[in-house]
């Protein structure tokens, strides 16, 4: 019964070896692979193995895909996170280039109010000169 263990034993590595093998090749060595598991009889350990690989690797790809989806959830929050920022901060600029356009708006209507000022002033400036030229006794600075 021993025998039979260890021939087991024996077997199950040779047929871990051939499986590696297959997942590491470019595939020419396939064929002479899977002949010689026919060969030594292991068929049906052979694909009972196979096929805990595979649902091995199913997995693994599961697990891994759970992760990516949650990477992927996250950031697709994220980003309707910075879409909502954005639509405020685009609101709260409209909101500010608004004051700053009736700051403007102000601001040229005091500048125009100055400038009328400034020519009046220098209007009553030129006529006082004229009136001190024409008048001199009159006119007292």
């Amino acid at each position: 019964m021993n025998g039979e263990q260890n021939d087991g034993q024996v077997s199950d590595t040779y047929l871990d070896n051939i499986i590696k093998q297959l997942e590491i090749s470019d595939g020419s060595q396939a064929t002479s692979s899977v002949r010689s598991v026919f060969v030594r009889n292991d068929a049906g350990t052979f694909l009972r193995k196979l096929d805990e690989r595979v649902k091995y690797y199913d997995n693994e790809i599961e697990k891994l895909c759970n992760f990516q989806y949650q990477s992927f959830v996250k950031s697709f929050h994220e980003l309707l996170q910075v879409r909502k920022d954005t639509t405020s901060m685009k609101k709260e600029l409209e909101k500010n280039n608004q004051m700053m356009q009736e700051a403007g708006q102000s601001l040229a209507k005091k500048t125009a109010s100055l400038i009328k000022e400034y020519h009046r002033q220098s209007n009553i400036q030129q006529t006082i000169e004229a009136l001190s030229q024409a008048f001199p006794g009159m006119i007292r600075r």
